[in-house]
Protein backbone atom coordinates (compact mmCIF):
# COMPACT_ATOMS: atom_id res chain seq x y z
CA UNK A 1 0.00 0.00 0.00
CA UNK A 2 1.34 3.56 -1.43
CA UNK A 3 1.95 5.58 1.67
CA UNK A 4 -0.14 9.21 1.81
CA UNK A 5 1.66 12.34 0.49
CA UNK A 6 0.15 15.14 2.30
CA UNK A 7 -0.07 18.18 -0.12
CA UNK A 8 1.14 21.73 1.62
CA UNK A 9 -1.63 24.04 3.07
CA UNK A 10 -2.39 26.80 1.18
CA UNK A 11 -1.94 29.11 3.88
CA UNK A 12 -0.43 29.69 7.54
CA UNK A 13 -4.55 29.94 8.09
CA UNK A 14 -5.40 26.60 6.28
CA UNK A 15 -5.55 23.45 8.33
CA UNK A 16 -6.77 19.91 7.27
CA UNK A 17 -10.25 18.56 8.53
CA UNK A 18 -10.59 14.53 8.29
CA UNK A 19 -14.05 12.95 7.27
CA UNK A 20 -14.17 9.57 8.85
CA UNK A 21 -16.33 7.40 6.11
CA UNK A 22 -19.26 5.57 7.62
CA UNK A 23 -18.54 1.94 8.85
CA UNK A 24 -19.01 -0.66 10.80
CA UNK A 25 -16.56 -1.59 14.10
CA UNK A 26 -14.40 -4.08 12.30
CA UNK A 27 -14.23 -2.29 8.93
CA UNK A 28 -11.24 -0.21 7.65
CA UNK A 29 -11.04 2.80 8.78
CA UNK A 30 -11.29 5.51 5.14
CA UNK A 31 -11.13 9.36 5.76
CA UNK A 32 -10.51 12.46 3.49
CA UNK A 33 -8.57 14.89 4.33
CA UNK A 34 -9.56 18.23 2.94
CA UNK A 35 -8.10 21.80 3.83
CA UNK A 36 -9.81 24.75 5.31
CA UNK A 37 -9.70 28.20 6.19
CA UNK A 38 -9.49 28.88 9.61
CA UNK A 39 -11.24 31.95 10.34
CA UNK A 40 -13.49 32.92 12.95
CA UNK A 41 -15.60 34.25 10.10
CA UNK A 42 -15.75 30.94 8.45
CA UNK A 43 -17.35 28.69 10.64
CA UNK A 44 -16.81 25.20 10.34
CA UNK A 45 -18.73 21.97 11.17
CA UNK A 46 -15.99 19.61 13.00
CA UNK A 47 -15.23 18.02 16.05
CA UNK A 48 -11.71 17.98 17.57
CA UNK A 49 -10.44 15.26 19.17
CA UNK A 50 -7.71 14.91 22.38
CA UNK A 51 -6.05 12.37 22.75
CA UNK A 52 -2.95 10.25 24.46
CA UNK A 53 -0.62 9.33 21.88
CA UNK A 54 1.36 6.08 22.72
CA UNK A 55 4.42 5.07 21.57
CA UNK A 56 3.37 1.86 20.51
CA UNK A 57 5.95 0.33 18.10
CA UNK A 58 3.67 -1.18 15.56
CA UNK A 59 1.26 1.87 14.15
CA UNK A 60 -1.86 0.27 12.28
CA UNK A 61 -2.88 2.02 9.22
CA UNK A 62 -5.66 4.58 8.18
CA UNK A 63 -7.12 4.61 4.82
CA UNK A 64 -7.03 8.19 2.29
CA UNK A 65 -9.71 8.23 -0.19
CA UNK A 66 -12.70 6.12 -0.85
CA UNK A 67 -11.07 4.49 -4.32
CA UNK A 68 -7.87 4.84 -5.20
CA UNK A 69 -6.53 4.50 -1.34
CA UNK A 70 -3.07 5.42 0.53
CA UNK A 71 -2.34 4.86 4.34
CA UNK A 72 -1.40 6.69 6.84
CA UNK A 73 0.52 4.78 10.29
CA UNK A 74 -1.05 5.67 13.18
CA UNK A 75 -1.06 4.54 16.53
CA UNK A 76 -3.20 1.50 18.45
CA UNK A 77 -5.06 4.09 20.17
CA UNK A 78 -5.61 6.15 17.79
CA UNK A 79 -6.91 3.56 15.81
CA UNK A 80 -9.22 2.20 18.59
CA UNK A 81 -10.34 5.64 19.34
CA UNK A 82 -11.28 5.92 15.77
CA UNK A 83 -13.13 2.64 15.88
CA UNK A 84 -15.31 3.69 18.72
CA UNK A 85 -15.86 7.10 17.04
CA UNK A 86 -16.86 6.19 13.62
CA UNK A 87 -20.53 6.62 13.12
CA UNK A 88 -21.94 3.50 11.54
CA UNK A 89 -24.44 5.52 8.57
CA UNK A 90 -23.30 9.03 8.21
CA UNK A 91 -19.61 10.50 7.66
CA UNK A 92 -18.21 12.67 10.87
CA UNK A 93 -15.58 15.58 10.51
CA UNK A 94 -12.95 15.95 13.13
CA UNK A 95 -9.42 17.60 13.49
CA UNK A 96 -7.36 15.08 14.80
CA UNK A 97 -3.64 16.19 15.08
CA UNK A 98 -2.01 13.02 13.85
CA UNK A 99 -4.12 12.81 10.84
CA UNK A 100 -4.36 16.42 10.02
CA UNK A 101 -1.15 17.49 10.36
CA UNK A 102 1.84 16.40 8.32
CA UNK A 103 4.23 14.89 11.00
CA UNK A 104 6.76 14.87 8.62
CA UNK A 105 7.30 18.11 8.09
CA UNK A 106 8.51 20.12 11.29
CA UNK A 107 8.03 23.55 9.51
CA UNK A 108 3.85 22.46 9.48
CA UNK A 109 4.12 21.20 12.47
CA UNK A 110 5.44 24.39 13.84
CA UNK A 111 2.90 26.21 12.04
CA UNK A 112 0.09 24.07 13.45
CA UNK A 113 0.66 23.76 16.73
CA UNK A 114 0.18 27.22 16.94
CA UNK A 115 -2.90 27.28 15.51
CA UNK A 116 -4.33 24.67 17.84
CA UNK A 117 -5.24 26.92 20.55
CA UNK A 118 -8.05 28.44 17.64
CA UNK A 119 -8.50 24.85 16.20
CA UNK A 120 -10.12 23.54 19.59
CA UNK A 121 -11.54 26.42 20.07
CA UNK A 122 -13.47 26.91 16.78
CA UNK A 123 -14.48 22.96 16.96
CA UNK A 124 -18.36 22.47 17.63
CA UNK A 125 -16.51 19.95 20.48
CA UNK A 126 -13.92 18.22 21.81
CA UNK A 127 -14.02 15.02 22.28
CA UNK A 128 -11.55 13.12 24.91
CA UNK A 129 -10.54 9.67 24.18
CA UNK A 130 -8.42 8.17 27.16
CA UNK A 131 -8.21 4.80 25.69
CA UNK A 132 -9.94 1.78 26.01
CA UNK A 133 -11.38 1.16 30.14
CA UNK A 134 -8.68 -0.58 32.36
CA UNK A 135 -8.20 -1.16 35.98
CA UNK A 136 -12.12 0.31 36.91
CA UNK A 137 -10.96 3.31 35.26
CA UNK A 138 -14.60 4.11 34.15
CA UNK A 139 -15.26 4.44 37.96
CA UNK A 140 -13.04 7.48 37.68
CA UNK A 141 -15.15 9.40 35.59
Amino acid sequence: MEQYRFQPLPTANHIRLITIHPGRFDDDIVVSLDPITLTQDTPSHYEALSYVWDKEQNPRPIYVGKHERSAISVTRNLTIALDHLRYPDKPRVMWIDALCIDQSSDIEKGSQVALMGKIYRFATQVVAWFGLEQDNSTRAL
